[in-house]
């Protein structure tokens, strides 16, 4: 049976908040700019250079 660091579990937390923080804003970002580029004519590009998002199965996922 494992044992719980409470300092380790701590930490973990606040990481993830962080990430999961920075992911919504960034996200939230990209779907504005999106949607701001919506009524141009014409093909677009968005670029996103990043190092990452975090798995987040709270995330809501688009099939499409």
């Amino acid at each position: 049976m494992a044992v719980e660091d409470p300092v380790i579990t701590s930490r973990a937390s606040e990481v993830y908040y962080e990430a999961s923080a920075r992911n919504h804003l960034t996200l939230g970002a990209m779907e504005r700019a999106v949607k701001a580029l919506a009524p141009v004519r014409g093909r677009k590009s968005v670029v996103l250079v990043s190092d990452g998002f975090i798995y987040d199965t709270t995330l809501p996922s688009s099939s499409g």
